[in-house]
């Protein structure tokens, strides 16, 4: 099992930690951390990795996520280091990736008992659920350029969906598109009338910020 894993995106290190493996860096973020993860090296933004720091932890194996990482796939083969990208594509995605993250880490029984106890946590909310009236709900995904709204195809709507509430996004799509995020004004939110708005937020808060003052101004 590798020694030096270097990980390039926040989620694969929680995972990578919950069955008990370690890593020599993290992506930069506002979120709150652990402090064993707070103490790791930073290698940028997420999307934006520095790789001559990488390079220079000198790590047997990168962990990273293809849609923010396969930009880096060719330099990190030039220097002989594996790199394994994750094509994430939702929560179905997580057990698959424990999995393999056990294996990898030779932590085959942890990552077995965290997958027991995560499955048995979904069932349980399921059955919390299961006899209340399905609400309706928007998801909006806040980042530094815009706001958009969550398809079924997005991770945070893929929980509501499992949870068996409506997006109400859906119904304003043909039932064949596979992006995961559409553009969806304030004009439309507000006539949908969903009962509960999540929103995600990606990116830099003060640029957040700025975003959803200007999506709010452009659409009153």
């Amino acid at each position: 099992d590798p020694q030096k894993i270097a990980v390039l995106s926040n989620s694969v290190l929680s995972m990578l930690y919950a069955v008990d493996g370690k890593a020599i860096s993290r992506a930069n973020t506002t979120d709150k951390l652990a402090p064993e993860l707070e103490a790791l090296p930073a290698l940028g933004q997420t999307a934006n990795i520095n790789m001559e720091q990488l390079l220079g932890l000198k790590p047997d194996v990168v962990l990273g996520l293809v849609n923010q990482h396969k930009k880096y796939e060719s330099q990190l083969q030039a220097n002989n280091i594996p790199t394994v990208l994750f094509d994430y594509d939702g929560i179905k995605d997580n057990v698959p990736m424990l999995t393999f993250l056990g294996e990898l880490t030779n932590h085959q029984d942890k990552a077995k008992s965290v997958i027991t106890t995560y499955e048995s946590n979904i069932t349980k909310v399921k059955d919390a659920v299961k006899n209340q009236q399905p609400a309706r709900v928007a998801v909006l995904r806040a980042t530094g350029k815009g706001v958009t709204a969550e398809t079924d195809e997005a991770v945070t709507a893929s929980m509501v969906k499992e949870l068996g509430m409506t997006n109400v996004v859906t119904s304003h799509l043909d039932g064949t598109a596979k992006d995961k995020t559409v553009p969806y004004s304030l004009e439309t939110l507000t006539a949908d009338n969903p009962d509960i708005i999540f929103v995600v937020t990606m990116g830099k808060e003060e640029e957040i910020t700025k975003a959803m003052k200007q999506a709010m101004t452009d659409n009153p």
